[in-house]
């Protein structure tokens, strides 16, 4: 880290040095914490989150740097996003209906060709069960029952569970078939 030793306050603080403010002899940086990045001798990228604090030692001005190196935390997090983005992305463009339920049996995600087959918006899903959507009249009673007894048992077993074939009646009395996996 022979680098940082190099850089100056103005490097590392996000704010410009007369914006410090003198107050009984400590300067406060109105800022916040600073990311740097940084490449190394040997050109590796480090990325680093430091702030300062401008004081006065008796008649000499100071300035005391913290910092921590973050690059694994963030480039780990910046992993997770794209892989999320990723897996987002499959759910949305496959042409099954595709859910997920919480171990009570409520919707916490479901995907485009379920709102379409349903007829029902996303936000009229999550966090409600069949039960819930049943009770409006968004879907029959007896499928809402089926819904979940089909989806309690891999949620109970944490085993995978295949149904052949299930219906959807809609709003119109149409019926619609389809797979839950």
């Amino acid at each position: 880290y022979d680098e940082i030793l190099e850089l100056t306050v103005a490097d590392i603080t996000t704010k410009d040095p007369e914006l410090f403010e003198e107050n009984d002899n400590f300067i406060e940086i109105p800022g916040e914490l600073t990311t740097l990045e940084i490449l190394t001798k040997e050109k590796e990228l480090r990325i680093l989150e430091m702030t300062g604090i401008p004081s006065h030692f008796g008649d000499e001005f100071a300035f005391m740097v913290v910092g921590r190196d973050q690059t694994g935390r963030i480039l780990a997090e910046q992993r997770t996003q794209e892989s999320e983005e990723l897996l987002r992305t499959i759910i949305e463009t496959i042409p099954q209906p595709i859910f997920v339920y919480d171990d009570e049996g409520r919707f916490v995600m479901v995907n485009r060709n379920l709102e379409e087959l349903f007829m029902l918006p996303r936000k009229e899903f999550i966090g409600r069960t069949n039960f819930d959507l049943a009770s409006e009249g968004f879907i029959q009673t007896n499928e809402a029952q089926g819904y979940h007894e089909n989806a309690m048992i891999p949620l109970l077993t944490r085993e995978p569970h295949y149904l052949p074939m299930d219906t959807h009646t809609d709003k119109d009395g149409i019926k619609h078939f389809f797979q839950i996996y």
